[in-house]
């Protein structure tokens, strides 16, 4: 059985799209990556409306829990994520975070969210998370490597995109070399 190739998913931030990531994506398959941007619901492309047809966070992380065997217990994929809204206003639409629902969940557990190996990327020009509070989310989160693409803003993916494409090649060289 021949072992199925790694994935680069990338996931958007709040009230944004897959369309954010089309110069990383291009740049990574560019290189021979698998990568792939993918629309949360009620975002990018997706038709349904926050609040009317998207109520709980579950729903809205549906697309990518369906995305093509994404999270089967591999341990093989590489998700990438971003924060939330920005300067893209063109694009951007309405967003939630999700408190009311969120609250009545269960913390993240050790054996789930703290088994997974973190890396995050800070930016170095980011105005709407400044690097001071990105370092204090560093040092109070498991965080196992820090990399800093300096000049970029919030928005890494299109103010640094060649830089952010090598940032996230070397993380996927170092996981998939051991």
């Amino acid at each position: 059985m021949s072992k199925q190739p790694m994935k680069i998913i990338l996931v958007h931030g709040g009230g944004h799209g897959a369309w954010c990531w089309y110069k990383v994506v291009a740049a990574l398959k560019s290189q021979g990556y698998s990568a792939t941007a993918i629309d949360l619901a009620a975002c990018g492309s997706d038709p349904r409306r926050m609040a009317e047809d998207v109520t709980t966070f579950e729903e809205y992380a549906q697309p990518l829990k369906d995305f093509d065997g994404f999270g089967a217990g591999r341990g093989e994929d590489i998700l990438v994520g971003h924060s939330d809204l920005s300067l893209a206003t063109m694009m951007v639409r309405p967003t939630s975070f999700f408190e009311e629902d969120l609250s009545r969940r269960a913390a993240f557990s050790k054996e789930r969210y703290g088994s997974v190996e973190k890396v995050f990327v800070i930016c170095g020009e980011d105005n709407m998370l400044t690097p001071s509070f990105q370092r204090w989310m560093v040092e109070n989160s498991p965080v196992k490597v820090v990399v800093e693409i300096n000049g970029a803003d919030h928005m890494a993916m299109l103010s640094k995109p060649q830089e952010l494409c090598e940032c996230i090649a070397a993380i996927v060289n170092c996981y998939t070399a051991s």
